[in-house]
């Protein structure tokens, strides 16, 4: 047990397990390499990360604060920040419009944006999405016998959510769609 950690994510605590030679970053040595560092890269995730996980994939608006926090730290020229979230680059656009300099990833990261001035870039161009069609009745039949759960289509991915169907049942049927 020497080597779990409860980490507070989300709305409550995760035990992680590391490894025997993990450390947790000392704070004051973090401060001296940020201040030493020549350019620095943030990568952010932000499904759970930054805001709180709700049960519908849209509500999770930034806050006041993480929108301010965010612009302070690409206020630096030494700074690179990035955004990295499963929404639509639309939804990335409209959240984080107030924060100019800010790369933003949507999508996974399948499509890129380094900042507001530039255009949505795809991380790669040949992509067959044909499959979403077949992919798309099958996700119907388990929407349709599961309580709670809905289907999130978006421009490179699809998504069948069960965290607001019966956790169990829900389980059960992710699992049979996994091995589909």
């Amino acid at each position: 047990m020497a080597d779990m950690e409860n980490l507070g994510l989300d709305f409550g605590f995760r035990v992680m397990d590391f490894g025997p030679t993990f450390q947790k970053l000392n704070v004051d040595d973090v401060i001296k390499s940020y201040r030493g560092a020549k350019r620095r890269l943030f990568v952010f995730d932000y499904e759970g990360t930054l805001p709180p996980l709700g049960s519908l994939p849209s509500p999770s608006v930034p806050s006041f604060l993480t929108l301010e926090i965010l612009a302070e730290l690409c206020n630096s020229a030494d700074n690179t920040v990035f955004i990295v979230s499963s929404h639509k680059c639309d939804v990335m656009e409209r959240w984080f419009s107030e924060v100019k300099t800010v790369g933003l990833a949507a999508e996974h990261g399948f499509f890129f944006q380094w900042d507001r001035s530039s255009s949505w870039q795809r991380l790669y161009d040949a992509v067959d999405l044909t499959w979403m069609e077949a992919a798309t009745k099958i996700f119907q039949y388990y929407t349709d016998r599961t309580d709670g759960s809905f289907i999130e289509v978006k421009d490179s991915a699809m998504v069948w959510h069960y965290r607001d169907a019966d956790p169990d049942f829900g389980l059960m049927q992710a699992k049979e769609l996994h091995d589909h």
